[in-house]
């Protein structure tokens, strides 16, 4: 059994089968009275009222986290001290592809701009090479494979939200090939879980949360930083 999501782990291969929202329409009958133009724009006044207070909070909100998660305001140094590692191995990831940058520098000078979308695939990628070695080809597919939970863990950095019970979850065999993705809770993960074990993949999980954590006390001590200066 995989460990619970608190925890990264990488599980051994096996070779046997382990043991929208909806709207409510109400029309108007034949047989009802007419209203005119004033008694309408009357009537439509508290609705456009109710509207405006119980929906733009929540879009002003989604759109400034979506600002903010797609914001370049990391330099390759930047990204290197908020993982903890170097600035060549983050060089190394825009190298082979694995890391594409928000803004990519196109002449001498012209340094590469990061956003927390890179971010957290770089602490994921970093995340996986601390349990995989940095010689395999594991975290370059997963950087392949993982850009949409990359973008969710911006989000959820961006609005400082970031508990959740989801984990990621690579598959693959001795090869690489096939290799698998997937993003979902233990739970909704069990069953593909034992079905790949049983096929004699090699599972590796990486919990997001204790990832975006990390990420969300790196970037505090940076901006302070950043803001005494």
């Amino acid at each position: 059994m995989p460990r619970p999501p608190g925890d990264t782990a990488l599980l051994p291969r096996r070779d046997k089968t382990p043991a929208q929202p909806s709207a409510i329409v109400r029309g108007r009958s034949a047989g009802s009275r007419r209203t005119s133009s004033r008694d309408a724009k009357a009537e439509e006044a508290p609705k456009e009222a109710l509207r405006a207070l119980t929906c733009k909070p929540m879009y002003t909100g989604l759109w400034m986290a979506n600002l903010s998660a797609t914001k370049p305001e990391f330099r390759v140094q930047d990204l290197a001290a908020l993982l903890g590692t170097n600035a060549r191995r983050v060089e190394g990831w825009v190298e082979q592809g694995s890391l594409e940058p928000a803004v990519r520098g196109k002449g001498p000078g012209q340094r590469h701009q990061f956003d927390l979308r890179n971010l957290v695939l770089a602490a994921v990628m970093l995340e996986l090479q601390g349990i995989v070695g940095q010689k395999s080809r594991v975290p370059k597919l997963v950087a392949i494979g993982a850009k949409s939970v990359a973008e969710r863990g911006a989000l959820r950095l961006a609005k400082d939200s970031i508990e959740s019970d989801r984990v990621l979850l690579v598959a693959h065999g001795a090869d690489l090939e096939p290799y698998n993705v997937r993003y979902d809770s233990l739970p909704g993960l069990q069953a593909f879980i034992e079905k790949a074990l049983g096929s004699g993949s090699t599972i590796t999980l990486v919990s997001m949360a204790g990832v975006l954590a990390k990420l969300r006390r790196s970037l505090q001590e940076w901006r302070e930083k950043a803001e005494s200066r």
